[in-house]
C-alpha cells in the first residue's frame, strides 16, 4: 500500500476535518502575498513561519523555502539566517533530526549575529540532542542559556530553558529535579499573550504525576494544557496534551475514553503531517486494543504503523510498533506469527537496543505447539458438549433463576444500605460543619478579647509609661535605658496581640480579601529563614465564607506544620480556581516524612484532610523521608 493511500485511509477512519489558517497567520499571508518580492513581504513571509505550530509542517517547508530564495535575492542576510532557522524547524519536527542539526550548526558559525534568532537556534539545538538521547549535553546548554536569558532580561528564553531543563531531567527519570523545573516555570507570573510557553510544562509535569499516580492533579494539569492549546491554537501541544491524557485514562481503566483520546491526537497530527508521532499513536492504539481483546483491530493498526516506519524511514519506532504487533498475535493465540514478531524484534535489538531472551523465543513456541493440541482436545469436547445441550440448558435456567432472585435480594440490601449511610454522611457533615464553626467562633471570641482586652491593656500600660517618662530623673541612664526597653516590649506586645487576635477572627480574614490574608499569613516574620515562592489568584466572589475560611486554614495548618516539622529552606504555594474548583500545591524541600506514621502520631494531617473532606474535596499528599513533601487539594466551588 502507497503511503499516499494509507493517509487517504486514516482521514477517512478518523474523520479529519478540512484546514484553514489562523486569522493571524493568515493576516501575514495576505500581507505577503500583497508586497511580494519586497522587504515587507519578506518580513510578512517570516512572521507567517512564526505560527508555525497552528498549521501542516508541510506548509511551513513551503513558505520557508520561499523566504529563503527571496532573501538570497533581495540580499538580505538577516532574513537568511531566520529562514534558515525556520527550515531547522521543519526538519526537527519532522523528526529529520540530523538535517536540523546540520542548519543549527552552520546558524551557529555564521559571521552575522541575530540575538533572537541565536538563542532560538540554541534552544533548538538542545531539544534535538535530548531527541537523540545525549540529554547530559543539552542540560549543559541549557544551563548556559539559562544564565544569558537573565542577564538580557530575555523571559521567554529564561522560561524557555527551565522547561528545557525540566524535560530533560524526565527523559533520564530524575523526576525531582525535573518537577523543580517545570514548577519554576509554572509558578512564574507573565502575562496572558506569553501563557503558551507554559504548556509543555504543563503536559510534562502531568505525565510525572501520572506515573507517581497522582491522577487527580495530572487530570488537573493536562486539562489546563489542553485548554491553552486550544487558546492559542497549537497543534502539536494539543495532540501531545491528548496523548497524555489518554494515558491518564487507561490508568483509571477508562479503555474507550483512553481510545478516544488518543484517536483525537493522531487526527491532529494528521492535519500537521507529523509521521513520527503518528506511529507512536497507532503503536499507542494497538497496544490498548490488545488490553481490551479487540486483538483484529489492533493487528490492523500495527500493520499499518509497521508500513509507515518503512515507507518514512522511521527505524527508532520498529520497536514500538513491533511491541504492540506481538501482544495482539500473543493475545489471539497466533502464536506462531507472535514468534515470527519476536524473532524480528530480536534481529534489529543491535539497533535498538531492545533484548529479547531466548527462553521467551522457546517459550511462545511451546505455547503454539500446545496450542495446537488444545485445538484437537476442544474439537472433542465440544461433541460431549453438544449432547449434553439440553442438561445444561435445564441447569442454566435454574441457576438463572436463582441468580436474579438472589441480585434482587442483594440490590434491595444494598439501597437500603446506602440510605444508612447517606444519612450517616449527613450526620457526620453537620457535625463536622458545627465543630468548625464552634471553633471559629471561639477563635473570634478569643481575638476580640486579645483586640478588646488584653490589647487595651497594653495600651493603657504603654499610655502610664509614657506619663512616668515625663517624671523620671534624665540624669540616670540606667533606669531611661530600662524604661525603653520595656516600652520597646509593651509595643512589641501590641503588635503581635493585634496580629493574633487578626488571625483569629473570622470577619478580618474574609474583610481583609482572601489573597491579602494568605499573604499577609506567608509573609509574617517568623524567624525560620524560610524562602516562600508562592503564585496566588484570588477566589471569586461568589465563592461561600465557609470555603474561604476552611481553605485559609489549610494553607495555614500547612504552613504550621512546615514550620514545626520539615526544618525546610524553601516553600512553594500555588493557588487558583477554575470554573468547577479552587487548586492549590503546597510543596517544601524539607526532610519529609512517613505518612502512615504521621497519620497515626499527629493530627495536623488529619485536621487538614478533615477540613478537605468536609468541603468535599480531594487531596493527594506526596512524601517520603528525605525527599520534601507536597500536598495537593481540589476543592469544589460549591
Amino acid at each position: 500500500m502507497k503511503l499516499k493511500l494509507l493517509f487517504t485511509l486514516f482521514f477517512v477512519f478518523f474523520g479529519a476535518s478540512i484546514y484553514a489558517f489562523t486569522p493571524k497567520a493568515d493576516a501575514y499571508l495576505q500581507q505577503y502575498r500583497k508586497a511580494a518580492y519586497s522587504e515587507t513581504g519578506l518580513k510578512a513571509l517570516i512572521d507567517f513561519c512564526g505560527e508555525y505550530k497552528t498549521y501542516p509542517y508541510d506548509t511551513l517547508k513551503k513558505y520557508a523555502s520561499e523566504a529563503l530564495l527571496l532573501s538570497r535575492r533581495l540580499q538580505n542576510e538577516n532574513f537568511e539566517l531566520q529562514s534558515k532557522f525556520w527550515m531547522a524547524t521543519y526538519f526537527y519536527r519532522t523528526s529529520q533530526l540530523d538535517s536540523a542539526l546540520n542548519i543549527c550548526n552552520q546558524l551557529e558559525k555564521s559571521k552575522i549575529r541575530n540575538v533572537p534568532i541565536d538563542r532560538k537556534n540554541k534552544l533548538l539545538i538542545s531539544s534535538i540532542l535530548i531527541k537523540k538521547g545525549q540529554n547530559q549535553e543539552a542540560i549543559s546548554r541549557y544551563f548556559k542559556l539559562l544564565e544569558e536569558s537573565d542577564i538580557q532580561k530575555d523571559t521567554l528564553s529564561y522560561l524557555s530553558a527551565m522547561h528545557g531543563l525540566g524535560w530533560a531531567n524526565m527523559e533520564i527519570n530524575r523526576t525531582d529535579e525535573a518537577k523543580k523545573w517545570l514548577l519554576n516555570v509554572l509558578n512564574m507570573p507573565v502575562s496572558s499573550r506569553w501563557e503558551e510557553i507554559k504548556i509543555p510544562s504543563y503536559i510534562n509535569l502531568s505525565t510525572i504525576l501520572g506515573i507517581q499516580n497522582n491522577l487527580d492533579s495530572a487530570n488537573t494539569l493536562i486539562q489546563k494544557a489542553i485548554e491553552l492549546s486550544g487558546k492559542f491554537n497549537n497543534l502539536l501541544n494539543e495532540a501531545n496534551s491528548y496523548n497524555i491524557l489518554a494515558n491518564i485514562y487507561s490508568a483509571r481503566g477508562w479503555n474507550q475514553k483512553a481510545i478516544d483520546a488518543v484517536k483525537k491526537s493522531m487526527q491532529i497530527r494528521l492535519r500537521i503531517g507529523d509521521p513520527f508521532y503518528i506511529v507512536s499513536d497507532l503503536a499507542q492504539l494497538s497496544g490498548m486494543y490488545a488490553e481490551m481483546g479487540n486483538y483484529t483491530e489492533g493487528i490492523s493498526l500495527a500493520l499499518k504503523a509497521w508500513e509507515m516506519t518503512n515507507e518514512k524511514r522511521l527505524a527508532s519506532k520498529k520497536p514500538l510498533v513491533l511491541d504492540a504487533l506481538f501482544k495482539n498475535y500473543y493475545g489471539s493465540g497466533n502464536y506462531k506469527k507472535s514468534t515470527e514478531t519476536l524473532l524480528l524484534i530480536d534481529k534489529i535489538k543491535d539497533s535498538t537496543n531492545i533484548a529479547v531472551s531466548a527462553e521467551k523465543i522457546s517459550e511462545i513456541e511451546a505455547k503454539y505447539e500446545l496450542s495446537k493440541k488444545e485445538i484437537t482436545i476442544k474439537n472433542q469436547e465440544n461433541e460431549i458438549n453438544r449432547k449434553n445441550l439440553i442438561i445444561l440448558f435445564a441447569l442454566i435456567s435454574l441457576i438463572g433463576i436463582l441468580i436474579t432472585g438472589f441480585v434482587i435480594y442483594r440490590s434491595l440490601q444494598y439501597i437500603q444500605q446506602t440510605r444508612i449511610k447517606t444519612i450517616e454522611l449527613e450526620q457526620q457533615q453537620k457535625l463536622t460543619q458545627s465543630i468548625f464553626e464552634t471553633e471559629e467562633n471561639e477563635k473570634t471570641r478569643i481575638g476580640a478579647s486579645l483586640h478588646d482586652g488584653l490589647g487595651q491593656l497594653l495600651s493603657a500600660i504603654k499610655m502610664n509609661m509614657q506619663f512616668i517618662q515625663n517624671h523620671l530623673n534624665p540624669d540616670n541612664r540606667r533606669v531611661d535605658e530600662v524604661y525603653n526597653k520595656t516600652l520597646d516590649l509593651v509595643e512589641a506586645s501590641i503588635r503581635e496581640t493585634r496580629d493574633v487576635s487578626h488571625e483569629l477572627v473570622t470577619n478580618f480574614i474574609i474583610s481583609k480579601g482572601f489573597k491579602t490574608a494568605i499573604e499577609d499569613l506567608v509573609n509574617k516574620p517568623n524567624g525560620s529563614g524560610l524562602e516562600f515562592e508562592i503564585s496566588i489568584l484570588d477566589i471569586p466572589n461568589t465563592v461561600s465564607d465557609t470555603i474561604k475560611i476552611n481553605v485559609y486554614r489549610i494553607i495555614q495548618e500547612c504552613i504550621n506544620n512546615i514550620l514545626k516539622h520539615a526544618h525546610a529552606t524553601k516553600v512553594y504555594i500555588t493557588l487558583e480556581a477554575d470554573e468547577e474548583y479552587i487548586h492549590s500545591i503546597i510543596e517544601d524541600n524539607g526532610q519529609g516524612f512517613d505518612l502512615q506514621t504521621v497519620k497515626k502520631n499527629g493530627i495536623g494531617i488529619d485536621n487538614i484532610c478533615t477540613r478537605v473532606h468536609f468541603l468535599k474535596g480531594k487531596i493527594d499528599i506526596t512524601s517520603h523521608p528525605g525527599n520534601g513533601a507536597m500536598i495537593a487539594f481540589h476543592i469544589p466551588m460549591e
